[in-house]
């Protein structure tokens, strides 16, 4: 928090500075949907040409595919074990 320029201390002088996006704001749903994107990329899953909502990922033949929607994502494998995976790598970052 900074004092006005003038140092006054009246509340209609004091000026916040905030560090970081919070929940519910516009910036927020940018940042969060930027960070999944590169946890996503980098967790191997490739984002659809049709719908950017919309990742694949292949793993010795063993598909899954997960589709995001605001905040939530839901998604299918080819095998539960491909499930239990993409579910525990992603619950590290995204719960």
């Amino acid at each position: 928090m900074e004092i006005g320029s003038e140092g006054e201390d009246s509340e209609s002088s004091l000026v916040l500075l905030v560090d970081k996006a919070l929940y519910g704001t516009m910036d927020m749903a940018k940042n969060w949907w930027c960070a999944l994107d590169e946890d996503m990329a980098r967790l191997g899953y490739r984002q659809s040409k049709a719908d950017q909502s919309v990742r694949t990922r292949d793993r010795g033949g063993k598909k899954t595919v997960t589709g995001t929607y605001t905040d939530d994502t839901s998604g299918m494998s080819s095998s539960r074990k491909e499930a239990e995976i993409a579910w525990r790598e992603l619950g590290k970052k995204f719960q």
